[in-house]
């Protein structure tokens, strides 16, 4: 049988998707599963969005280069949704992402789409950690969405611990603190933390753990136009300053506000002028 959503994923360049039934899953959420109108009977189709792209320099984390995530989400999940209701009538679906009523790693890895990493990532074993995770809510069965086989039946990565021992924050001392988190941390910062940005030359987020990770090596780069297009890979004060408060709301960072992310970028200016 034909289906509908199947043309629109390969069409949009996603590759890696499965449902898993949600009495399967690790539900964290269960207010929020409900109002969606599904239970434990329903199913979810985890959806994997890979984002790499390679051949830039950047002083940002890879995610947040294009444009929010969040943004090609809603619009491919309403593309989504109208496709699965023309294949299967009289179903409920809604989609989520980030915000999810279950854990989307532990769903991702009960669909047999990859593993969990010892850095608490998911990994593909074919498109890597470079991944945004997705789901589809129904209550439909989920052995109605067709045949699917495995990826991979392995939980979990080899354990290498590259990621661990890369990590500037060391991951294994919570004292130390996590760089992407520093990034993200609004106000004032201690003078270690400004040093670690410093250090590690980054304005938004950290993918050290991903860069080191031997899953990442060779992986080819996103499908997926949305993740190819309005890029900005590095972050200035002027580059800040010059866009426009509707241009920065389509940002990763834009959570956070314009005065964080500039902090940091400062921070950057400061480093260059040490080294003049």
């Amino acid at each position: 049988m034909a289906y509908r959503y199947r043309e629109l994923l390969r069409d949009e360049g996603i590759d890696f998707y499965a449902p898993v039934p949600i009495a399967h899953t690790n539900i964290i959420y269960s207010r929020k599963l409900s109002s969606m109108g599904i239970d434990e009977n329903g199913s979810v189709l985890i959806l994997l969005l890979p984002y790499y792209f390679r051949g830039e320099e950047r002083n940002i984390s890879l995610y947040a280069v294009p444009r929010d995530y969040h943004i090609y989400f809603r619009y491919l999940g309403e593309k989504l949704s109208e496709a699965l209701s023309t294949d299967f009538p009289g179903y409920i679906f809604r989609h989520a992402a980030d915000n999810a009523p279950i854990d989307e790693v532990d769903a991702a890895v009960r669909a047999g789409l990859g593993m969990r990493g010892y850095n608490g990532l998911f990994i593909s074993p074919i498109a890597g950690s470079y991944l945004f995770i997705g789901g589809i809510y129904t209550d439909m069965p989920s052995d109605m969405f067709g045949e699917f086989s495995p990826i991979t039946d392995k939980k979990e990565c080899i354990h290498c611990g590259a990621c661990r021992r890369a990590c500037p924050g060391n991951m294994s001392d919570k004292a130390v603190g996590c760089l992407s988190a520093i990034t993200q941390k609004k106000g004032t910062l201690t003078a270690a933390e400004e040093e670690l940005i410093k250090k590690n030359g980054s304005v938004w987020g950290c993918d050290i753990c991903q860069s080191v990770c031997p899953y990442n090596k060779n992986i080819p780069d996103t499908r997926i136009a949305f993740f190819r297009e309005s890029r900005t890979p590095c972050l200035t004060p002027d580059i800040l300053d010059g866009m426009s408060d509707e241009e920065f709301a389509e940002r990763a960072y834009s959570w956070r506000k314009r005065e964080t992310v500039m902090r940091n970028a400062r921070l950057m200016v400061g480093k260059e002028d040490e080294n003049a």
